[in-house]
């Protein structure tokens, strides 16, 4: 058994969702680099009900507030391409930059692809569900970069998924998948874990989460108030030059 498996089992994840996290303001960037947006493309507040969709503004990608159901990782490839939401239908799983250092030959602390704080930018690109948990919503990760064990009783206060920033249905006790397959492996795949903010390889025919985005805003932009005025105006004279002609 593995330290992350141990690890698991001894904070209780495998058997709990532990889904206590709430919107925590003024940790991490959420409150001023995501946008919510309704069904039909509107702003709305990010504490709104309507709010189906958040843009980040940074990465300029759209997120669906609410996670997908527990599958596989070809499961998950196919529910985040067969989704069509808000008349969009180009959703996707999040991507994992890989900076060149060798997959999961041991675990890090820091600066690796595999292990905890990870690296959340590459070349420009980001991994966006490291980027999510760390940046987003301000969370920390079970270890620290000096590999010191933040503590038991932080799980989900002071480390884990303690902010969701308004996002519904994500789970700590489940992997969740990204589209990056492992690099010369058939049978796994990268993911990230939000109960302990860790990434890793896991198997692909494992139950994992999964959160759908899509490059670029979703938003509708609202006709101007001079249009709306000039179409009234035009309505009425259409009304009117009929009545005249009976």
């Amino acid at each position: 058994m593995n330290r992350l498996q141990s690890l698991l089992i001894a904070l209780g994840l495998c058997a709990s969702a532990a889904a206590h996290a709430v919107p925590i303001a003024g940790q991490g960037n959420w409150q001023t680099q995501l946008h919510a947006r309704d069904l039909q493309g509107h702003a709305v507040a990010l504490d709104s009900a309507a709010a189906v969709f958040f843009y980040d503004s940074l990465l300029d990608v759209t997120w669906l507030r609410q996670a997908g159901p527990a599958q596989t990782w070809s499961q998950a490839q196919a529910w985040a391409d067969g989704l069509t939401v808000g008349g969009y239908s180009d959703w996707r799983l999040p991507k994992v930059v890989d900076t060149g250092l060798p997959g999961c030959a041991r675990v890090t602390y820091t600066g690796g692809d595999c292990g905890y704080n990870v690296p959340l930018e590459a070349g420009g690109q980001y991994s966006e569900l490291a980027y999510l948990f760390h940046a987003t919503l301000g969370n920390q990760s079970a270890y620290s970069t000096t590999g010191t064990f933040r503590g038991f009783a932080g799980q989900g206060t002071t480390w884990g998924l303690a902010n969701t920033g308004g996002f519904d249905g994500l789970r700590t006790d489940l992997i969740n998948w990204s589209a990056s397959p492992v690099v010369g492996s058939a049978n796994y795949a990268w993911s990230y874990h939000l109960g302990l903010g860790n990434q890793m390889l896991s198997e692909r025919g494992v139950q994992g989460q999964a959160l759908a985005l899509r490059n670029g805003d979703v938003l509708s932009p609202v006709p101007e108030p001079s249009a709306l005025l000039m179409m009234s105006v035009g309505v009425v004279g259409l009304v009117l030059r009929r009545r005249i002609q009976r």
